[in-house]
């Protein structure tokens, strides 16, 4: 039989600790590195579905990453929660138990609003991109504020940061995020992040 993403990933939607979680995602990429040529397919074809008909791959290499930059990040206050990611339809991409403010985060993709991001990704690199990477983030942080949320909610943007991995461009970017003074809405909090391993997490003003 052949094997999935979802067999080195197993359980996603499980409540786990912070801990937990991120040693689940960092033992499961660990086996993704190992066995590459086994799910090199499945991770380039990340739009389509699994023989579960879920987008594993395009969950993981996107969401699950954008959430993993967020909770290894200790600033945030979320080290000794659990965390209990969403892959339904329920109004919300991520339970949260023992934070302070947030009880839900819902995670949106830049990508997922404006095809100029996925354009660009294919033609230059650098500081060119950063103009509309910021207009997109806008653009996705406006649509879903005009959803149904609370104050119990935290919003995580995460965009295609392989375009501006040189820090001038990541400074030049996080600069211009913190100069627009973005409201947040119905939002408790806004936090920004790329959905590469290790991206940098930046918290709106």
């Amino acid at each position: 039989m052949k094997r999935e993403l979802r067999d080195i990933f197993p359980e996603p939607e499980r409540k786990r600790s912070v801990t937990g979680f991120v040693k689940w995602y960092e033992n499961g990429l660990q086996k993704v590195k190992e066995n590459l040529n086994l799910f090199q397919e499945e991770i380039k074809s990340s739009g389509k579905r699994d023989s579960k008909n879920s987008p594993t791959a395009k969950r993981l290499k996107e969401e699950t990453g954008a959430l993993y930059n967020l909770l290894i990040d200790d600033l945030y206050g979320f080290s000794n929660c659990m965390v209990e990611p969403n892959w339904g339809n329920q109004p919300f991409d991520v339970k949260i138990e023992g934070h302070q403010e947030y009880k839900y985060i819902e995670i949106v993709s830049v990508g997922a609003y404006d095809e100029t991001v996925k354009e660009n990704s294919f033609k230059s690199f650098g500081f060119e991109v950063v103009d509309p990477i910021v207009q997109n983030i806008e653009k996705a942080i406006e649509r879903k504020k005009g959803k149904k949320y609370d104050k119990r909610y935290a919003l995580l943007v995460y965009y295609n940061n392989e375009q501006i991995l040189a820090k001038p461009w990541q400074e030049k970017l996080c600069e211009q995020l913190m100069q627009k003074n973005i409201s947040h809405g119905c939002f408790a909090d806004i936090f920004i992040t790329g959905f590469s391993m290790g991206a940098p997490v930046w918290k709106l003003p």
